[in-house]
């Protein structure tokens, strides 16, 4: 076992997000299991999009907080030149904006004592991974995991992106899993997906699959409330970040059957970090007479967990991307709702869905007509009063969080024994 392991990444309580949560998770699990944990992140600020003053850190976890500028949060006070500003950004991307915390944190590293043994980095931002390989070179015998969650070359969440952009992003993400001890994602299919670009031989014998999963907090809440869904009209709950390339074609004209289908009074609900982009499109809807949509920004996580455990019907965006899994899903199948899955039928999270007995809750394409047909078969559902396929029959044990953690500690210590 392991004495101590640090943790370097740009989300940790107060900020939160689901890769604060999953560091968050990891933190207890390791330190319960006798494992000293340190983690170096990024001054916060209130400013930032997932502050979360609730989200607290256990007091056994050491927790660095080093200073460094942060462009995105400057960029989103100057409202008036964002349309400017955003693709400027982008095209500063080697291999995103956050890099220039790196300088800062890798000083920061250097002084720790005693010097990091077991590291872990993890995306977003990409960047960060660059301080892995930096740690890899400068201490030998260094365990180093790199936790890239989510596709990192081809990333859903950054703009504008040239031939050279891409290219480089290959060169140095064939780097990272050369160099790497560890590479950890999220599902077995962006395992696939990155051996398709680095090759297979790269990553023989060094990936782990580490679900974000179901934690304590989400768990106790879902149990405390009541296990049918509250009587009167229906509430279906989004929780979640939207960007643009993962708000759904054909949702509000499915949003609109629903609610003629459901009868009056049905709500949609959005919580969470809404990009610009997707907003404008929320926003016409609701002008169009959508009234039974309401938008409440990003709000504490206790707050998004009990609406969720209130709702009558869950969505999940998980964009076109076979490879792609929401941080959500395991949350939402958690709950024993009906779920209302908004992704493609041949992806990882429709997969999970079919494994846990919800295969009606997959959309048949992900287009308009298949994101209506989704809401149009969930209305008859609910108005006949039987949701079977909607709702997940069970929680496997391996979903919860902590079995993840455990995984992922187990994999380390016969790593480094």
């Amino acid at each position: 076992m392991p004495e101590r392991i640090d943790l370097v990444t740009h989300f940790f309580p107060p900020v939160g997000g689901p890769a604060s949560n999953r560091l968050l998770g990891w933190a207890r699990h390791f330190v319960s299991r006798g494992v000293r944990v340190r983690v170096t992140t990024p001054a916060p600020h209130p400013a930032d999009p997932y502050f979360d003053e609730g989200c607290a850190v256990p007091p056994e976890v050491e927790v660095i907080r080093v200073a460094g500028l942060d462009l995105a949060r400057h960029l989103r006070r100057a409202v008036r030149w964002r349309r400017l500003l955003v693709p400027l950004r982008d095209l500063l991307d080697w291999p995103d904006h956050r890099r220039i915390w790196n300088r800062a944190a890798l000083a920061s590293l250097g002084r720790l004592a005693p010097p990091p043994r077991v590291v872990i980095t993890t995306s977003p931002y990409g960047s960060t991974h660059l301080i892995g390989l930096s740690l890899k070179q400068r201490l030998p015998g260094l365990f180093w995991v790199a936790d890239i969650r989510d596709p990192w070359v081809r990333s859903r969440n950054q703009g504008v992106h040239t031939p050279l952009h891409r290219a480089y992003l290959l060169v140095l993400e064939r780097t990272i899993a050369r160099r790497a001890d560890l590479i950890v994602l999220v599902h077995r299919n962006l395992v696939e997906d990155m051996a398709g670009r680095v090759g297979a031989a790269a990553l023989r014998d060094k990936t782990l699959v580490v679900y974000h999963g179901v934690d304590g907090e989400a768990m106790a809440a879902f149990a405390a409330r009541a296990t049918a869904p509250p009587p009167g009209p229906a509430i279906v709950t989004f929780a979640g970040t939207i960007w643009e390339w993962n708000l759904p074609p054909g949702l509000f004209a499915g949003w609109a059957r629903l609610r003629a289908a459901a009868g009056p009074g049905t709500e949609l609900h959005f919580y969470g970090r809404i990009e610009p982009g997707a907003l404008a499109v929320i926003d016409a809807a609701r002008r169009a007479a959508l009234a039974e949509v309401h938008v409440h920004g990003f709000r504490p996580r206790s707050e998004a967990i009990a609406a969720l455990a209130r709702s009558s019907a869950l969505l999940v965006f998980n964009g076109p991307y076979r490879e792609t899994v929401s941080s959500k899903l395991f949350e939402c199948i958690a709950a024993a709702r009906p779920i209302l899955y908004c992704g493609a039928p041949e992806s990882a999270g429709a997969g999970i869905l079919r494994d846990v007995g919800a295969p009606a809750s997959v959309t048949t394409s992900y287009d308009d007509r298949g994101v209506v047909d989704l809401f149009d078969r969930f209305a008859r559902a609910l108005n006949a009063g039987d949701c079977g396929g909607f709702v997940p029959e069970h929680v496997p044990p391996e979903l919860r969080s902590v079995a993840q953690a455990e995984k992922l500690l187990d994999r380390i210590v016969r790593e480094t024994s």
